[in-house]
């Protein structure tokens, strides 16, 4: 039995592959890269960060200016305890860490991930994200609420939110491991 393609059916087939083919930056879109993040943080030397390799936890990482000696702080928090630590000079100047701060955890499916701790909708560091340890994180002024295990995804939004089209968090690249906490763009 002789088999017969049909052109038309051949050139819609090409069609819709070169419709549907990854484009180069398509996986790079995936990732914000509009503010600098950098952060590599050892699980040992800070108290709240081995509640990131538990599925479905997720902790703060942000830089905090406080008055006094050594003013320049990296505030961590895991939902149960929040700590100021003072890092390396060095350290610290090499630490980037974008528009608001980091939420960086595990998903219930063991990946790591990695968002901005600002409200990707209201856009600025006034407005950071309130974690909740059920995986879920909200914006206190436009009252949305974001799903951390479902990659940043709203999860619901009020009816009084500010936003006519809101949008999910800002993602960053993330590895997290028993000996670090590694997140950048």
């Amino acid at each position: 039995m002789k088999s017969f393609i049909s052109p038309s059916f051949l050139f819609s087939l090409v069609v819709l592959l070169a419709v549907s083919s990854c484009k180069k930056n398509e996986v790079n879109a995936t990732y914000y890269t509009g503010a600098p993040v950098f952060i590599s943080l050892s699980t040992l030397s800070y108290a709240e960060l081995p509640a990131a390799l538990n599925q479905g936890s997720f902790v703060t990482i942000r830089s905090v200016t406080t008055s006094g000696a050594n003013n320049t702080k990296i505030r961590i928090s895991n939902g149960v305890s929040t700590n100021d630590y003072v890092p390396a000079a060095i350290d610290y100047k090499s630490f980037r860490f974008g528009i608001g701060g980091i939420i960086v955890g595990t998903n219930y499916m063991g990946e790591p991930l990695a968002y901005d701790l600002a409200c990707p909708n209201c856009r600025t560091a006034d407005y950071r994200l309130t974690v909740r340890t059920d995986g879920t994180c909200s914006c206190s002024h436009c009252n949305i609420v974001y799903d951390l295990n479902n990659y940043g995804f709203i999860s619901n939004t009020e009816k009084n939110t500010l936003h006519a089209e809101p949008r999910g968090l800002l993602r960053y690249r993330a590895d997290v491991t028993v000996g670090v906490v590694h997140v950048w763009n």
